[in-house]
């Protein structure tokens, strides 16, 4: 498994717009930035880490990412006709994909941490005077917690990867439709959607944050849970039932 891991990282890192997709984890602490000295209700870093690293980005930069990182690792294992050999070997499709899985957890937790540190770094340039132990600890504990749920609820997107094979447009244009999906419901409900879950179970303890009504983490914990693990089943046994 752990030589599987070490491949599967390899192949990623010889990716070159892989680095420019890192960058964009600058976005929105740069747009937070911008937003606070144009006069925004930005009051302290707490307020400021929220905006930087605890809203779009995992509302809909990060998911978007994910979908399509995920989307390119796996077709380019049918294009270059790396399945069969990994078949040949053999290795076991579950195992498979949870390197996959894993990789994506890996690459999310990155691109959080980017996310965190360039926000502290805006933080530090307007001079916020709140960033301490307890500001910091809680940003980095929240982008952990995004980068390791997030990869989860995009799972549901695996399943038509792997389910339209060779067909590289309809998981993007898959992915936008469940992202953006995911935001909307954020206002509405948050206890069926894996991205909206992700949300509730960010924000329920952060007392800056209202919501239209109260979130229930039990259904939110059951659901996600479930949804995960159907999901990865369901995309092992459609990888098992395809011929190459």
């Amino acid at each position: 498994m752990f030589k599987l891991i070490q491949v599967e990282f390899m192949k990623l890192k010889r990716k070159k717009f892989i680095i420019l997709i890192l960058i964009s984890a600058f976005t929105m602490p740069l747009i937070s930035v911008l937003y606070y000295l144009g006069g925004g209700p930005i009051r302290n870093f707490s307020g400021f880490s929220i905006w930087g690293a605890l809203s779009y980005t995992e509302w809909i930069i990060l998911p978007f990412i994910l979908g399509i990182v995920s989307t390119m690792i796996l077709f380019d294992d049918r294009q270059n006709d790396t399945l069969k050999q990994i078949w040949i070997a053999p290795v076991s499709k579950s195992k498979y994909l949870f390197s996959k899985l894993l990789i994506l957890i890996l690459f999310s937790v990155l691109y959080m941490f980017l996310t965190a540190v360039s926000t502290i770094g805006g933080g530090v340039l307007i001079g916020f005077k709140d960033i301490n132990n307890i500001t910091l600890g809680f940003l980095f504990k929240k982008s952990m917690q995004i980068g390791i749920l997030t990869p989860l609820a995009i799972l549901p997107i695996t399943v038509l990867e792997i389910a339209s094979k060779n067909n590289y447009i309809f998981p993007i244009c898959a992915t936008i439709v469940y992202v953006f999906l995911g935001f909307i419901l954020i206002g509405f409900t948050m206890e069926y959607h894996p991205l909206s879950i992700v949300t509730a179970m960010i924000i329920h303890d952060i007392p800056t944050v209202e919501t239209k009504e109260a979130i229930n983490l039990r259904n939110c914990y059951i659901n996600f849970t479930g949804l995960s693990v159907i999901s990865f089943v369901l995309s092992v046994i459609l990888l098992k039932k395809q011929d190459y």
